[in-house]
């Protein structure tokens, strides 16, 4: 998971919550990135990452991952941010990561998940109403791996197609194109 830059009182709630219900839930810690550093408006008081790891929760920081203009042109602020998820690739000491978006609500165990193969997704938008066809990134199923972080790059400078739907279509476009493996949807 991670938070906003800019945000990190309102999404540090949200990582709070998410990092509650993995302790309760999973045997796995949670990663958190994010560049907040204290949720003190006075500038004082804990760090968000010595009460996060209270929760089983390593804190790595989140960077911005480089766009072309294009793309920044056409894309909206969220999705801007969105985009920089890609970085999870480059957590290479996991063998596999389960993305959460900060705003993800668990009410049962994830850890099955691991057992599938990567790269797998929650179905999304319309594909919540019935149709499992929609691959959404909100959670997903990955195997770090740098060429793969580098290749995504790539592809998201030379086929701007992706920017309509943001990093989800992105990242679907490029296993199902490039990789010849399209992500798999697990469904609601």
């Amino acid at each position: 998971a991670y938070d906003a830059p800019g945000e990190p009182v309102r999404y540090l709630w949200r990582s709070l919550a998410l990092a509650r219900a993995l302790q309760r839930l999973s045997r796995y810690p949670l990663v958190l990135l994010t560049n907040s550093t204290s949720s003190s408006t006075d500038g004082g008081g804990v760090t968000d990452a010595s009460l996060l790891e209270r929760l089983n929760v390593r804190v790595l920081p989140v960077h911005e991952v480089p766009l072309a203009r294009e793309a920044r042109e056409q894309l909206k602020p969220e999705w801007r941010i969105a985009y920089w998820k890609l970085q999870i690739w480059r957590l290479t000491e996991y063998r596999r990561l389960i993305w959460l978006d900060s705003d993800s609500i668990l009410y049962r165990g994830v850890d099955w998940i691991f057992q599938q193969p990567p790269v797998l997704g929650l179905a999304s938008g319309e594909s919540c109403r019935g149709s499992a066809t929609t691959w959404g990134s909100g959670l997903m199923l990955i195997e770090p791996n740098t060429d793969i972080y580098d290749q995504l790059l790539n592809f998201a400078r030379n086929y701007l197609d992706w920017t309509e739907r943001g990093d989800q279509k992105l990242i679907s476009e490029y296993f199902k194109l490039v990789r010849a493996d399209p992500p798999r949807v697990v469904g609601p």
